[in-house]
């Protein structure tokens, strides 16, 4: 979107988990846009991820025209990248 000489782009979703909007939530993460592609970071979560979550997580990232996705996770001390086609 450009609005007189400003460039618009979405480049960072906030997403969380909850039932009613302003209730308090269960779950947050992050997708960044990075080098045009998307980047989920930073989940945090009171209870265990389902497999909606991430269906809906997916979902979303599929409606903002992505087949793909990358995230990481610490194991033993070390970052793992991970890339999921969609």
């Amino acid at each position: 979107m450009i609005i007189g000489e400003w460039h618009f782009e979405v480049i960072q979703v906030r997403c969380r988990r909850v039932t009613k909007y302003g209730d308090p939530y269960t779950a947050i993460t992050n997708i960044t846009i990075t080098d045009g592609e998307p980047h989920v970071e930073g989940a945090l979560s009171s209870i265990k991820a389902k497999r909606k979550d991430k269906i809906a997580l997916t979902n979303y990232i599929k409606h903002l025209g992505y087949d793909s996705y990358t995230s990481s996770y610490f194991q033993n001390g070390k970052r793992v990248i991970t890339t999921k086609k969609l």
